[in-house]
């Protein structure tokens, strides 16, 4: 798995740092790749929308978090609960829906996927997430309080 997940464990060295290596094979082992694309008009991005703004959204402000997610490839707006309010763009190597995880609280803000229409038709507009649900990221958490510390302090630095 290691060999597989090389690449991973350098995008996300960061994030990691201080962490176990088998903390972060555990999480590697229940997590789901997710890809989104409206590169092709045919894609389905099975995301929900947000009705005013038809942006689809992967996690929604003033709720859960249902996954901890990690951007492999493409970026993620930080927007407010109804897509109108751009906060913030993540990229490659960075996370989001820890905060709501660990703290057992609702998100502040919305994560949506927006591809700027205005962009070339030559720029990929892919997203990949690998998506750890947030029962078994909580569960591998308290298995691995040294890493559950660490993951805590920087989620209280965001």
């Amino acid at each position: 798995m290691d060999e597989i997940f090389g690449k991973f464990y350098g995008i996300f060295a960061e994030l990691f740092e201080g962490t176990e290596l088998k903390f972060q094979r555990e999480l590697l082992a229940c997590s789901k790749l997710n890809y989104y694309s409206l590169n092709n008009p045919k894609d389905d991005l099975n995301l929900p929308t947000i009705i005013d703004t038809l942006l689809p959204s992967i996690e929604h402000a003033e709720k859960m978090s249902s996954c901890v997610h990690f951007i492999i490839r493409g970026h993620v707006h930080i927007m407010d609960k109804n897509c109108l309010y751009h906060y913030g763009l993540l990229e490659v190597g960075s996370y989001f829906g820890d905060i709501s995880v660990l703290q057992g609280t609702p998100n502040q803000f919305s994560f949506c996927y927006n591809v700027d229409e205005k962009e070339s038709e030559l720029i990929d507009k892919s997203l990949y997430l690998l998506s750890v649900p947030a029962k078994d990221f909580a569960h591998i958490c308290d298995k691995h309080p040294t890493a559950k510390e660490v993951m805590e302090r920087k989620s209280l630095k965001r």
